[in-house]
């Protein structure tokens, strides 16, 4: 669901930190920075404060060499120091954030290979999926009072358009690069009311993903959607 990238400036600091002192590093070994060293650097991202700021989370991704895949675990701390546990590894999850009210942390989870939805309780709970999405969920946001999620799907293919995507099949193609050309569907904007459950369509014209993808992203961090 989330490309392969080369880790950023965060994750070699926190590398380092795994490692120990550069002191004690050359100390028992000098030798050239590998690639493989590089691979096996923590990458931090999704780091949220709880809104009474009283807990971070964050999530640690790190490349397991048997399945040849990377795994992700939420890590939880105190805002005032000490040593960060798990919050959330079983089953995983990406793009981590906690709702305005503070009642819920809420992920991306792939269920049967597509990305949902699901929200877990803050005061203690399993995470529970609350998105049956046909289309892939790219991204999504709260509203500023806690009791709405907006997300942005792909269109959900058909039966016998999924089998020919499968075999190459794509009338719609973006970001064409080196290694060729990457697949794209149009997108519509849907919303889920947290508390009945129920998941309404936004949108009826077609949109490309990046248009409101990154719009909803800086609504959901500055303070959330006003009025969905």
């Amino acid at each position: 669901m989330r490309k392969h990238n080369f880790p950023g400036f965060a994750t070699l600091v926190l590398g380092v930190l795994l490692l120990g002192s550069p002191s004690t590093a050359i100390a028992e070994e000098k030798r050239a920075f590998t690639v493989d060293d590089m691979l096996d650097l923590v990458e931090v991202g999704d780091v949220v404060m709880t809104p009474d700021g009283s807990r971070v989370f964050y999530s640690e991704r790190r490349l397991n060499w048997k399945t040849n895949s990377y795994e992700e675990t939420l890590m939880m701390v105190s805002s005032e120091g000490g040593t960060a546990v798990p919050f959330v590894r079983k089953d995983g999850g990406e793009q981590f954030r906690i709702s305005p009210d503070g009642r819920y942390l809420s992920m991306l989870r792939e269920v049967d290979e597509r990305p949902q939805v699901f929200l877990m309780p803050l005061d203690g709970g399993e995470p529970q999926q609350r998105t049956e999405q046909r289309g892939e969920i790219i991204d999504y946001g709260w509203s500023g009072d806690g009791k709405t999620i907006i997300f942005v799907a792909e269109e959900a293919m058909g039966e016998a358009e999924e089998k020919e995507f499968k075999l190459g099949a794509d009338p719609i193609f973006v970001n064409e690069g080196p290694n060729g050309k990457n697949h794209g569907r149009w997108t519509h904007l849907w919303r889920i009311d947290v508390d009945s459950k129920i998941v309404k369509q936004v949108t009826d014209s077609k949109l490309p993903a990046g248009s409101i993808s990154r719009r909803l992203r800086q609504r959901s961090i500055y303070g959330g959607w006003r009025s969905l």
